[in-house]
């Protein structure tokens, strides 16, 4: 998680950069803030610990108030030179990282630390004795802004990694959704929807190309006699394996979408009246040929099959209508067959 990981390696480097101040403020003798130090030490352990069980708002509360408290002591007693007042203003872009709080409630703690900011700026000009000249004062001057700017670019970096993390994620999602949207969940096929889509581009194909492209309407014959005889899982279980059939049998540049039900639709480019027929016609033997097994049941099937063609100047909407057309002449004439429409060849043949 990468509030998680922000929070870990700023208590780190905070224990580091504490550590180091007690050390140095020891050597100079300045008790009070050795105590000082002594305590921000065990209160970044302490972070350390809780940060490791995801108590993020207990871990920022902890930064906050030791940030907030040793800026200001150090300041009052160091002086503005001695640069501890720049962690006050670290804390505005950690606060805003957080996104655990409402933004009312960052936005409001941004404002409270810059007004402090501005109050502790005001105090050191006009209350302070002036800033210590024990040359401790320039050393943390110029160690306090570079820790500073360091944490700075950490938060900036973190928070990048975190949009760019984001922004993945969301793609992902939309990419995924606009998936979902376009494919049937039952059989994997594109939807009807998605069909379509895919005729309505393979008319503007056709048009360009001065082509014709040929659409199949398949229908499972008798097809509610196995739900009604085996259940709505065996017949779930069969339009998967017919998917799966027709799928293998055409083309890798044709379309096997499910139209609906028990129906699939077939789009074939470039593909004529002669060899949209022939296509249909291998699926149906392929599907008539071979025995269904789903569940450990053995079923026996058959579809029949409408052809249509899309000429440049038609319709793709009455193309379908008349593969419709056929699909039904099919079904009223026996079943298991293939019938076509081709207006240039005359009627049904």
């Amino acid at each position: 998680m990468q509030t998680g990981e922000l929070f870990r390696n700023l208590a780190v480097m905070a224990l580091a950069a504490h550590s180091v101040i007690l050390v140095a403020t020891a050597m100079a003798h300045i008790w009070v803030l050795v105590a000082l130090n002594v305590a921000s030490v065990m209160l970044y352990a302490t972070a350390l610990i809780l940060n490791a069980h995801r108590w993020y708002v207990a871990v920022l509360g902890i930064g906050i108030g030791e940030v907030s408290f040793h800026a200001v002591v150090a300041t009052v007693i160091l002086g503005w030179s001695s640069g501890f007042h720049i962690y006050l203003l670290a804390l505005i872009p950690l606060v805003f990282f957080f996104d655990a709080w409402s933004l009312p409630g960052r936005v409001a703690a941004s404002l409270a630390t810059a007004a402090g900011y501005v109050l502790l700026y005001w105090y050191a000009q006009t209350h302070a004795p002036g800033d210590m000249t024990h040359p401790i004062v320039g050393f943390f001057g110029y160690t306090n802004l570079f820790v500073g700017a360091a944490v700075l670019a950490a938060t900036s970096y973190y928070y990048g990694r975190t949009v760019s993390h984001a922004e993945l994620v969301l793609r992902a999602k939309n990419r995924q959704l606009d998936e979902l949207a376009r494919t049937d969940a039952l059989t994997g096929l594109p939807n009807r929807r998605e069909a379509l889509r895919l005729t309505e581009e393979e008319e503007i194909r056709s048009i360009r190309s001065e082509g014709c492209f040929a659409l199949v309407l398949f229908d499972v014959d008798l097809f509610k006699r196995v739900n009604d005889s085996y259940g709505h899982d065996i017949g779930d279980d069969v339009l998967r394996e017919v998917a799966g059939r027709l799928r293998g049998t055409f083309r890798a540049q044709d379309t096997v979408a499910r139209w609906g039900g028990e129906e699939f639709l077939v789009i074939l480019p470039q593909t004529n009246v002669q060899g949209a027929a022939v296509a249909a016609e291998k699926a149906r033997a392929s599907i008539q040929g071979d025995a269904f097994t789903v569940s450990g049941q053995e079923l026996r099937l058959t579809v029949t099959a409408g052809v249509a063609v899309y000429y440049p100047g038609g319709r793709v909407t009455d193309v379908i209508k008349d593969a419709d057309i056929a699909l039904y002449r099919g079904k009223e004439t026996g079943r298991n067959r293939v019938e076509v429409v081709d207006h240039r060849a005359g009627e049904l043949s």
